[in-house]
């Protein structure tokens, strides 16, 4: 019957974010149980971690190349699953990570400071800041910048693997560079939209002088009081709201505003001639 201190390892359904340290949680409790019922014997040791992890963790164990080895000397079968194990749930730690996340350590709602100190504990013995006075210095350094300075996309860069202080440095002065001549490359394209919107916008604005709309000229052929009667003076070729033509009685009925516009010019040449002749005519009878 299954040890009911020791539940099954669920790695399949577990976030791999956390793994590694659910990992080390259970192997801790399973040495606990094993030092507890005197079980020293390798086999025995390897057969119990089988049977309590459960069909998930037997499935990884199953296939992780050299985990279960028979009959070699000198080689202890449970010291050998452990550690590939081990390997598999936990790779190689990322202490600029580490150092982030506990950084990023909040306490959760409900939670008391003893059970958040031993949280901020745990995540602390993961890492090492350094050995030496300047290792301590430049470690805080480079953890500012990855904290403070770089944009999500850098930080999630810088947090990938482990970068020294250099490195770190190299990569943000990059990243602002580019950043920065991007920027100089939208700022001289700018000016040349706004000049278009603003063309675009005065054009836009210009009223037809036939029908008073905006967005074309008299001289459009699609301008819809092109072939229009006005209601005002009932002449073609433009609206009442744009009608420049004073209210008099024609004698020839309705006719085009470019006809109104040409007879009136005529009209004044006659008006001219007419003149002209009388003041001729005058002369000539005081010659006489």
């Amino acid at each position: 019957m299954m040890n009911p201190s020791v539940a099954p390892f669920l790695c399949d359904v577990m976030d791999k974010s956390i793994i590694r340290t659910e990992w080390e949680k259970w192997l801790r409790s399973f040495t606990l149980y094993l030092e507890a019922e005197d079980i020293t014997t390798a086999s025995k040791k390897r057969s119990k971690l089988l049977h309590l992890g459960g069909a998930q963790l037997q499935e990884v164990a199953y296939n992780i190349p050299d985990a279960l080895v028979e009959g070699k000397e000198g080689v202890d079968p449970y010291e050998v699953l452990v550690g590939k194990l081990t390997q598999h749930f936990s790779p190689k730690r990322n202490s600029t990570f580490e150092r982030h996340l506990f950084r990023s350590l909040k306490p959760m709602e409900g939670e008391t400071l003893n059970k958040f100190i031993l949280k901020l504990r745990g995540q602390a013995a993961k890492y090492q800041f350094g050995k030496t006075e300047k290792e301590v210095i430049e470690t805080n350094i480079k953890d500012k910048h990855i904290d403070v300075w770089a944009p999500i996309d850098l930080k999630k860069r810088l947090l990938e693997k482990e970068h020294d202080l250099t490195q770190v440095v190299e990569m943000c002065q990059i990243h602002e560079s580019i950043k920065s001549q991007t920027t100089t490359i939208v700022s001289d394209v700018v000016p040349l939209n706004v000049n278009k919107i603003a063309n675009k916008t005065k054009f836009d604005t210009a009223e037809c002088e036939r029908c008073g709309r905006k967005g074309h000229t008299s001289n459009d052929f699609n301008c819809p009081a092109k072939n229009a009667k006005c209601n005002k003076c009932m002449l073609q070729g433009h609206f009442a709201v744009r009608c420049k033509t004073k209210r008099v009685k024609r004698e020839h009925g309705s006719g085009s505003y470019d006809n109104l516009k040409r007879r009136r010019m005529a009209a004044s040449r006659v008006r001219c001639i007419n003149d002209e002749g009388e003041m001729r005519s005058e002369e000539m009878r005081e010659f006489d």
